[in-house]
């Protein structure tokens, strides 16, 4: 279930925006905040969809993926939306869009290959550059320990 905003101003109250049997995630709203790409499994397959909002009943879902997608990201002007197809032979795609006067989209198209591995990612505003963590060639070596160091301004002091 995907939630939407609740009544009037300031009201803290969340209401659903969509309900269904189906596993709705991974909410991104496009930047003009009139669409939101979002993930569902009512396919059978988890598959990317975009649909307009706050009111899902007033436009038409579109399904952007086929064959599977997940984590949707749109491009900051609104004029692409990236996702990636999971899994061992998984690649990340691109699907151009238009917002207005209403919503439009064209064919998915590969952009590199996407190696099996964790499956986050994010990309710049204008959608030349892409960050995704990596896995070490193999699993028996230990994790990298991250060091957090707070309170580092106090330091600088002395």
């Amino acid at each position: 279930m995907l939630t939407g905003p609740g009544g009037a101003p300031g009201d803290a109250k969340a209401t659903p925006y969509l309900s269904t049997q189906f596993n709705e995630r991974q909410a991104r709203f496009s930047p003009d905040g009139r669409f939101v790409a979002y993930t569902s499994d009512s396919s059978g397959t988890t598959e990317v969809y975009v649909q307009t909002f706050p009111d899902p009943k007033v436009g038409t879902r579109v399904q952007l993926s086929q064959g599977g997608g997940q984590l949707p990201h749109w491009r900051r002007d609104g004029k692409e939306l990236f996702y990636l197809v999971p899994g061992p032979g998984g690649r990340m795609m691109s699907v151009e869009v238009t917002l207005t006067p209403q919503f439009r989209a064209l064919i998915p198209k590969v952009l590199f290959q996407a190696p099996a591995g964790p499956n986050s990612f994010d990309v710049t505003s204008d959608g030349q550059k892409f960050i995704r963590l990596a896995t070490s060639a193999s699993a028996d070596l230990p994790p990298t320990p991250i060091t957090v160091v707070l309170n580092w301004t106090a330091g600088l002091k002395k």
